[in-house]
């Protein structure tokens, strides 16, 4: 659903003794597109114990060109270890309406970078391999470190304001795997928030792999940051290759609190396990 907030939760159990946690993902996926996912790594309970798990994804305000928008949804529960137990899974949406594309000068990175100042080892480059870009007809590279920014010019924080900046990413798997990579949405020097890295494409089938980073901010109704709103893009890796595409950023009235609860399943108990060999 275009410019939704979705709130995923669930109870991850950790047993006691040689069967506890090793491996586990919950992910949420769009038409089989992956929006967030959450592991082991990112969360474990204490031993003998359940601990709840939460994350949340939003989605792009506007469907041109979007993929994940008005796609079936689906939670993948998904043990990769010797034994995880899953309970009280539940989704929650919170609609967002009357959202607004801000102007951004070259989002999918034609030519020389017109529009973006260009700082370190960053540059685009068109079609490789059986990968394409996701808008137009170059992408971004960095194959080292390198940032480039953007202020949109008489853009500032508005009041009551849900800002969500998208930004899609390749990684190529055959050689030279995107290790690094940081989004900023700043309103003039002030960061507002950020993605450091959170997609993490090991293990994903496939030469080349295509998803969408996410930074979303809520503006207050006082004491707003001033100055121009700022994209940053920063490749921070040491040797991969980080690959970025149509930019994409909306400013969307925050609505009076409303939840519709999509979806609650309690007592499930769900238990996934790894044969023993």
């Amino acid at each position: 659903m275009a410019g939704a907030t979705y709130d995923m939760s669930v109870y991850i159990g950790n047993r006691t003794g040689s069967d506890n946690i090793d491996g586990y993902t919950v992910g949420l996926y769009s038409g089989g597109v992956l929006l967030q996912q959450r592991t082991h790594l990112d969360f474990k309970p204490a031993e003998g114990s359940w601990g709840l798990l939460n994350f949340s994804y939003t989605a792009p305000a506007a469907s041109t060109g979007d993929y994940v928008l008005d796609r079936p949804l689906e939670i993948r529960l998904t043990s990769s270890g010797v034994q995880t137990n899953f309970d009280e899974v539940s989704l929650n949406a919170s609609k967002v309406t009357g959202s607004t594309a801000l102007a951004i000068t070259n989002p999918s990175f034609e030519g020389n970078l017109n529009g973006w100042t260009v700082t370190g080892n960053m540059t685009t480059f068109g079609y490789i391999g059986g990968a394409s870009p996701t808008a137009g007809n170059s992408m971004l590279l960095a194959n080292t470190s390198g940032t480039v920014s953007q202020a949109l010019t008489g853009q500032s924080v508005q009041a009551d304001t849900l800002y969500t900046l998208a930004v899609d990413l390749m990684s190529r798997t055959d050689s030279l795997p995107a290790d690094g990579y940081l989004i900023e949405l700043y309103a003039g020097v002030t960061l507002l928030s950020s993605d450091n890295n959170s997609i993490n494409y090991v293990g994903w089938p496939g030469t080349y792999q295509y998803r969408t980073s996410l930074v979303t901010y809520a503006a207050g109704t006082t004491n707003l940051p001033t100055g121009d709103l700022t994209i940053k893009i920063t490749g921070t890796g040491t040797g991969g290759q980080e690959w970025f595409d149509n930019v994409r950023l909306w400013s969307t009235p925050i609505p009076e609190p409303g939840t519709v609860a999509l979806l609650g399943m309690g007592g499930l108990g769900v238990l996934l396990r790894r044969r023993r060999r």
